[in-house]
């Protein structure tokens, strides 16, 4: 089944509009920078640090946006992998943002802050820290999904026979697949040929079907 890709418009639009407003706004800082510190912070060695982190943090979040320039160029656009492309750009912009948020974090020295300030912040760091290992682990058992094009995508046919090692789908049948998406483990919507009837088989029985010959009860 062959499906026209997304174009480099519809894969980089969001992050080209990010990047410009990142620069606009690094402009401006660097451009009044002194300005607005007289406004806001009195003392001089204090402002100076200030202006030296503020430096540091809109180098970062140009780095940061520069990057996201590049994923929304080299992110999946083939559309014969269906709800999955969308749901993997998904997880790649979690971690994304997980990242920017972690580093930005780290840059201001709020974790090293005493008080009820810093506590707050070693405890959010904590929980976005499981969130961020969570996210790489549905990242990488998606990978084969997404980025084999030789099985698994729309409008490929599934014969499946009754395999005595497959628990999760002990159905017999032809299958067209219909969808991908990459929710729990993943999985594969699929039309039964032969009565019509919708089902969401497991990906790793949907593997089986497409790469093993299936041995019959």
């Amino acid at each position: 089944m062959n499906a026209i890709p997304d174009s480099l418009f519809e894969r980089m639009f969001v992050s080209v509009i990010a990047f410009m407003i990142s620069v606009m706004m690094c402009k401006l800082w660097y451009d009044h920078r002194d300005q607005i510190l007289e406004r806001v912070v009195q003392d001089e060695e204090y402002r100076a640090q200030v202006k030296q982190k503020m430096n540091e943090v809109w180098q970062l979040l140009l780095f940061f946006t520069t990057s996201f320039v590049l994923k929304g160029y080299y992110r999946p656009a083939d559309k014969r992998k269906g709800s999955a492309r969308h749901q993997y750009n998904n997880f790649l912009n979690v971690v994304f943002a997980i990242t920017v948020g972690f580093s930005l974090i780290m840059y201001t020295e709020a974790i090293y802050m005493e008080g009820y300030i810093g506590l707050v912040t070693r405890t959010i760091l904590l929980f976005v820290l499981f969130w961020y290992l969570a996210e790489i682990r549905m990242i990488y058992n998606s990978c084969d999904l997404i980025h084999s094009t030789e099985f698994l995508c729309k409008g490929d046919i599934m014969d499946f026979r009754l395999h005595r090692h497959d628990r999760e789908f002990p159905v017999a049948g032809r299958y067209k697949i219909i969808d991908i998406h990459l929710k729990g483990n993943g999985g594969v919507i699929c039309v039964d040929e032969n009565n019509n009837q919708i089902v969401d088989i497991p990906s790793t029985s949907a593997r089986r079907a497409m790469v093993e010959p299936s041995q019959d009860e």
